[in-house]
């Protein structure tokens, strides 16, 4: 039971891009622009990966950041 890998479905995800985004608008040492455009590149290079290992250990490492 503990081997299998819950995928984190869309809202989840989708969930996860806006709170990146908001917490964005905190940073003081960069620019807002710049970060939303490097979070939109780096979730838009990744929407085709089909990969379940992949896909949960992309989501979590971007869990951990908030």
């Amino acid at each position: 039971l503990n081997n299998i890998m819950v995928v984190p479905s869309r809202g989840k995800v989708l969930l996860l891009y806006r709170r990146l985004l908001k917490q964005g608008k905190a940073l003081q040492y960069t620019d807002y622009d710049f970060f939303r455009r490097s979070v939109r590149r780096e979730f838009e290079q990744q929407k085709d990966e089909v990969e379940i290992k992949v896909i949960k250990e992309q989501f979590e490492v971007s869990r951990c950041g908030w």
